[in-house]
C-alpha cells in the first residue's frame, strides 16, 4: 500500500496482473504507447477530441455505425464487396459518373424533372423499347431498318 505516490524515473514494469486503478487513469504530457494492442471491456470507448488514424488506417470487424452529423469522407469510397444504401437513397449534388462497366439497375429507373439526355446515343437490346404517352422525335427525324409494325 503506498499513501503517497509512485515516481518511476526509468520507467515502471508491472508484472502478473497488471495495475487496477479505481479512480481512472490520465495520462499527461507525452501521451499514452501501447505496444501489444489493445482491448477495451464493458462501456466501450469514448473520445471527445476526436480520433485520427494514420499508418495503417482503421479495420472495422463487426461493423460500423455513425450517428448525429452522418460520415464525411475526403478521399472517396471504395466498396470491393459492394455498396448498399438504405431509407433515402444517394444524393450527389457534384453528380455521378460510372466508370469502366457501366451502370447495371435491376428493379427499373425512374427520372424525374427535366428528364434524360444521352449524348452518346441509345442501344435497346432483348425486349426493345416500350413507349407509354406517346413519342416524339425532333431534328433529323426517324430511321426504321426493320419495319414497323
Amino acid at each position: 500500500f503506498i499513501n503517497a505516490g509512485v515516481y518511476a524515473t526509468g520507467g515502471l514494469t508491472l508484472y502478473n496482473i497488471g495495475a487496477a486503478m479505481s479512480g481512472g487513469l490520465t495520462v499527461n504530457t507525452a501521451g499514452a504507447k501501447i505496444s501489444g494492442g489493445s482491448t477495451i471491456f464493458d462501456t466501450g470507448l469514448t473520445l471527445t477530441g476526436g480520433l485520427t488514424v494514420s499508418s495503417s488506417g482503421a479495420k472495422v470487424s463487426g461493423g460500423l455505425t455513425v450517428f448525429d452529423a452522418g460520415a464525411f469522407i475526403n478521399a472517396g469510397v471504395y466498396a470491393t464487396g459492394g455498396l448498399t444504401l438504405y431509407n433515402i437513397g444517394a444524393a450527389m449534388s457534384g453528380g455521378l459518373t460510372v466508370n469502366t462497366a457501366g451502370a447495371k439497375i435491376s428493379g427499373g429507373s425512374t427520372i424525374f424533372d427535366t428528364g434524360l439526355t444521352l449524348t452518346g446515343g441509345l442501344t435497346v437490346s432483348s425486349s426493345g423499347a416500350k413507349v407509354s404517352g406517346g413519342l416524339t422525335v425532333f431534328d433529323a427525324g426517324a430511321f426504321i431498318n426493320a419495319g414497323v409494325y
